[in-house]
């Protein structure tokens, strides 16, 4: 028997070996998840790349715009409300915009001009028909801050909208420069 003839039995031999293994199959095995489930998680996905750009970009209008449904509801919250300022419940895109302006760019109690830098990591994705539920933990400097989202995405005809957005802080050290945290 040739090379040839060897590498051609390879199918054949691969074959019979799964149909004689005990719950096994020879046929291919199906897709977990449809196509258009995998194409809408990517596009919840980069909707938080989209907002955390939007943020990092000097809290850039027209780009939240691309994030938030216009009823949207976006909540900063703190774990530990000794230590840092986030407390809020905003309600439409122009009451989040002019928050994050005001709190991103020039945080209280922080002197000059700081951009942000959101570091999304562990991304959960459920995508049930028209709703997306994600969760990610942000790292996010200045500050050393590390928090974690909850977001409830909507399909609108203009695309995923984030409809709720819930930021809770989960650490004491958050909003808080390790220079500043070296004085203390």
């Amino acid at each position: 028997m040739g090379l040839d003839t060897k590498w051609s039995l390879l199918p054949a031999i691969g074959s019979a070996v799964l149909a004689l293994a005990p719950g096994t199959s020879a046929e291919p095995a199906q897709p977990q998840c449809p196509a258009s489930v995998v194409a809408d998680r990517l596009d919840v996905l980069e909707l938080m790349s989209r907002y955390s750009w939007a943020l990092d970009s000097g809290v850039d209008r027209a780009m939240l715009a691309q994030v938030f449904s216009g009823d949207a509801v976006a909540e900063y919250v703190s774990a530990d409300k000794e230590s840092i300022f986030l407390n809020e419940q905003l309600r439409g895109l122009e009451a989040i915009y002019t928050w994050l302006h005001d709190n991103q760019l020039r945080p209280p109690g922080r002197p000059g001009h700081a951009v942000p830098h959101h570091f999304l990591s562990s991304p959960i994705a459920e995508v049930h028909g028209d709703v997306a539920d994600l969760r990610f933990v942000l790292h996010g400097w200045p500050g050393n801050f590390v928090g974690a989202y909850a977001i409830k995405a909507v399909r609108t005809r203009d695309g995923w909208r984030i409809s709720h957005l819930r930021l809770e802080s989960m650490t004491e050290s958050a909003m808080t420069s390790p220079e500043e945290a070296a004085r203390d």
